[in-house]
C-alpha cells in the first residue's frame, strides 16, 4: 500500500513541530539537525499518517505570497471513529488554535472543520458520519450555487 507524506516548508522546524505535537496531538517521529545544531527537517505523525516539516528555502518570495500559496492547499486528515470529532474540535478551540472553517456536517456524509497552522497551511479534520451514494452526492452538488472563478 502506498502512503502519502507531504513535506511542508516552514521557517522554524522546531516551532512547527511543537505546534503539531503540543497543540494538535501529533507524535514526534524524528528530527535532523545541521552542523550548527539547528533543526532543518522533522517528521510528525497522527493516527498512522505523517507530515514532514522542512526548513524553508524559498526566501526570495514575499511572506504574503508564501502564506497565500499555503492557504490554497488543504491537508485532509480522516479521524478514526475512536476520536470524537466534536470533543477534538472543542479541545483545539480551548488551546487557541486558529479555526478557519467551523465544524459542520457536509453533504457528502462527513463532519469536518479546518484550521490554519502558524505557517499558513490549512489542515482539515474529517470524520465519516453516514454513507452517501455517488448519485445522492451528484444530486446535491447539482443544486449548489458556487461563484464562478474571478478569471472566468
Amino acid at each position: 500500500m502506498a502512503s502519502l507524506r507531504p513535506i511542508l516548508s516552514v521557517a522554524d522546524v522546531d516551532a512547527a513541530t511543537a505546534f503539531y505535537c503540543e497543540q494538535l496531538g501529533f507524535d514526534r517521529q524524528f528530527s535532523l539537525q545541521d552542523a550548527h545544531g539547528a533543526t532543518f527537517f522533522a517528521s510528525v505523525s497522527f493516527e498512522g499518517g505523517s507530515i514532514m516539516l522542512s526548513r524553508q528555502q524559498i526566501s526570495d518570495l514575499p511572506a504574503a505570497t508564501r502564506r497565500q500559496a499555503r492557504a490554497d492547499v488543504t491537508l485532509l486528515i480522516a479521524l478514526p471513529p475512536t476520536i470524537e470529532i466534536d470533543a477534538f474540535y472543542a479541545e483545539l478551540q480551548r488551546k487557541g488554535v486558529t479555526i478557519v472553517g467551523a465544524i459542520a456536517d457536509k453533504f457528502w456524509g462527513s463532519r469536518e472543520f479546518t484550521l490554519r497552522d502558524p505557517q499558513g497551511y490549512h489542515i482539515a479534520f474529517t470524520q465519516a458520519k453516514r454513507a452517501v451514494s455517488a448519485d445522492e452526492a451528484r444530486d446535491i452538488a447539482a443544486r449548489l450555487d458556487f461563484d464562478p472563478p474571478a478569471d472566468a
